[in-house]
């Protein structure tokens, strides 16, 4: 880019402007409010163009006192109209995007405000350039401008107003009388700036001093740092917190060199008016110094929040490394870890895991969970009702938020037992399947911190991967049990047709006679099979499931015994019951009660008050011993029927006869 510096009758206007102490600071605000590589204050008249003021980060080429052609800028067509001026994206706009100003000047974006004097007088413009699309209209950004662009025009006027009543010397009465007008504006103006420093959409504060006294600070900046009085007192003094995490060395460094600082991203964990800590946050920010005749005099801090956008990103971040983490993990326990533990980190959590439910029993068994340097962590069974009362809403698949254990009602009464786990915020979601509460997600913190609707749609997401992962890998294992047991089940079936057929030859006066009574057995076989598969998959009563499975081995009807009331089943429960009942059954077949004439087995059940009991015994068949290796069918008897009913089944090997017992609970 060249310039052109000829000598101008507009001297005064550069002095002027370059007497502003804070306009290297207001490029610099503009640069990083809109992302831009170029600011400039131009002196705009009927037939010139005139840079006053200039910051250049992209090599453009123009500096204080060049010049542009007047013809070649969008700001003549400002000065006629005296609007502001904003593109986003010059490709993307109908209007510029074949305008001659960008295609001159390599422009992306461009955004220009009209510096008008406080009488009206136009004298320029404030712009920013760059070669790339920036989002310019924006609030923050056209607010900011305003401020900046309005800043300049009072110190204009201002500067204009202090030379006429120079000029008008002589005229000693009115010479006080403009001075008096003069001061009655300069009172007005600065309340007028005043107002506009205190609704900046950026937090703002003024340094004096080697010691950074507070001079002013706008009400963003006291929201900052939790409505604490700073005025008057050093950045030490007023915010200890801050020098700790060292925010005033860097602005003893400011102040020593002369140079600016600033930094995107910095973590700053404040204090309220009670000295409790406030949440983390994250600022942009710049330390601006201030020169005086003797050097550096002041300190301007000028910057904004960005902590929502900084969580937004770390969570987005957490739940990509969650799924890469779960598409390779093969472990209930290193699952629901790795999901605690990336949870937490997103959150600055002192604890997140998550706990099986009982909802019946009100009871959470904590699986391993992650926790933060110092903490312990919370793992085993625990009741809910004795850490508050949120169990009801968990139940009705409401997320849960306790801002303070102290305060809020249903924890209030067990705060110290919360306290004493190190919880003073908790966050609770409950993962329903089917209706039922199985499932919870949480999150502890010590310290108090406000969890945000953005927060807890994050937790629900890990909820809900973590829960998918969950269900995978049951469907894996139940797919590896259910290939086992189909392999099992159909040696056992050969066993059972062999037993009939071998059975039935053995008792048949003729051949005729005992084709006909195996056709007969092995079609009841059949039957039991299919009302087998249908049972697995629906509620039954207990009866139909028992006659279903033991259809093939009732021959007479007198060997096997049935007693015990209706009870209705759910399908894992029918599933449970009728494995269990065809492994003994064939078992019995094989080597048991019904291997030989004479044996007998006698089944029932009872269920009283929810509690379930259900016992099968078996007497006159061979002596029986108890093996030395417990093959498959032994273990899916006492183990895998259990569960189902949430209690112990027991194999006894009595030499009189096999004996199996189950107890546990059926709720209707």
């Amino acid at each position: 880019m060249r310039e052109t510096q000829p000598q101008h009758d507009h001297q005064g206007d550069l002095e002027t402007i370059d007497g502003i102490e804070l306009l290297p600071s207001i490029l610099e605000a503009v640069c990083r409010v809109t992302s831009s590589g170029f600011a400039a204050v131009a002196r705009v008249t009927e037939t010139r163009w005139i840079a006053c003021a200039t910051r250049d980060e992209i090599g453009f080429g123009l500096a204080a006192g060049g010049e542009l052609p007047l013809e070649t800028t969008i700001c003549h067509e400002i000065r006629q109209h005296r609007q502001a001026v904003i593109i986003d994206d010059v490709a993307a706009d109908p209007t510029y995007r074949e305008h001659h100003t960008p295609r001159i000047y390599g422009l992306g974006s461009y955004i220009s405000v009209p510096i008008t004097l406080p009488d009206g007088t136009f004298f320029g413009t404030l712009c920013a350039i760059d070669p790339q699309p920036r989002s310019l209209a924006n609030k923050e950004v056209t607010s900011a401008f305003a401020i900046f662009a309005d800043l300049i025009a009072q110190h204009l006027m201002a500067s204009r107003q202090v030379a006429t009543i120079r000029a008008m010397a002589h005229e000693r009465e009115r010479l006080i009388a403009e001075l008096q007008t003069a001061r009655d504006n300069a009172v007005g103006e600065l309340e007028r700036v005043s107002v506009l420093f205190d609704h900046a959409p950026s937090f703002m504060a003024v340094l004096d001093g080697p010691e950074h006294r507070f001079v002013s600070a706008n009400p963003a900046y006291r929201d900052l740092i939790g409505g604490r009085e700073v005025i008057g007192r050093t950045v030490a003094e007023a915010l200890p917190e801050a020098a700790e995490q060292g925010f005033v060395d860097i602005l003893d460094k400011v102040y020593a060199t002369g140079e600016p600082f600033s930094m995107r991203g910095a973590r700053f964990t404040s204090r309220d008016e009670n000295g409790e800590a406030a949440p983390e946050r994250f600022l942009d920010f710049l330390y601006q110094p201030v020169a005086g005749n003797d050097g550096t005099n002041g300190i301007v801090v000028i910057g904004y929040d960005v902590t929502d956008h900084v969580l937004q990103t770390r969570r987005q971040a957490a739940l990509t490394d969650l799924g890469e983490q779960l598409r390779v993990i093969d472990d209930r326990g290193d699952i629901t870890h790795a999901a605690a533990r990336i949870m937490a980190e997103a959150l600055g959590a002192t604890r997140a895991g998550f706990g099986t439910v009982d909802a019946e029993h009100e009871t959470v068994i904590m699986h391993s969970n992650w926790c933060a340097a110092g903490a312990t962590p919370v793992e085993g069974t625990y009741r809910f009702r004795e850490y508050g009362s949120f169990i009801d809403d968990l139940k009705r698949g409401e997320t849960v938020i306790v801002a303070d254990v102290r305060e809020d009602p249903r924890t209030r009464p067990n705060a110290a037992a919360m306290e004493a786990l190190g919880i003073r915020v908790l966050l609770n979601f409950p993962v329903i399947e089917h209706d039922q509460f199985v499932l919870v997600a949480f999150v502890h913190m010590d310290t108090l911190r406000e969890l945000s609707e953005a927060d807890i749609q994050f937790v629900k997401q890990v909820a809900d991967r973590t829960q998918l992962a969950l269900a995978q890998l049951q469907a894996k294992e139940q797919q590896e049990t259910l290939n086992r047991e189909l392999g099992h089940r159909m040696k056992n079936a050969l066993s059972v047709v062999q037993a009939i057929v071998s059975q039935t030859l053995r008792r048949a006066g003729d051949l005729k006679a005992g084709r006909s009574a195996i056709d007969a057995r092995l079609a009841a076989l059949g039957r039991a099979h299919d009302m087998l598969t249908e049972a697995s998959w629906k509620e039954a009563d207990i009866r139909q499931v028992v006659e279903a499975a033991l259809a093939a081995h009732r021959r007479d009807g007198q060997r096997i015994s049935i007693q015990g009331p209706a009870v209705p089943l759910n399908a894992d429960q029918v599933q449970g019951i009728s494995m269990a009942l065809y492994e003994l059954a064939t078992n019995a077949t094989k080597y048991g009660a019904l291997s030989n004439e004479e044996g007998r087995v006698a089944l029932d059940w009872s269920w009283i008050d929810g509690a379930f009991n259900l016992t099968w015994i078996e007497s006159g068949g061979p002596a029986v011993k108890e093996p030395s290796d417990r093959g498959l069918g032994s273990r899916l008897i006492e183990q895998a029927i259990a569960p189902y009913f949430r209690g112990k089944g027991n194999m006894e090997f009595a030499p009189e006869g096999l004996r199996f017992r189950l107890s546990g609970y059926v709720i209707a």
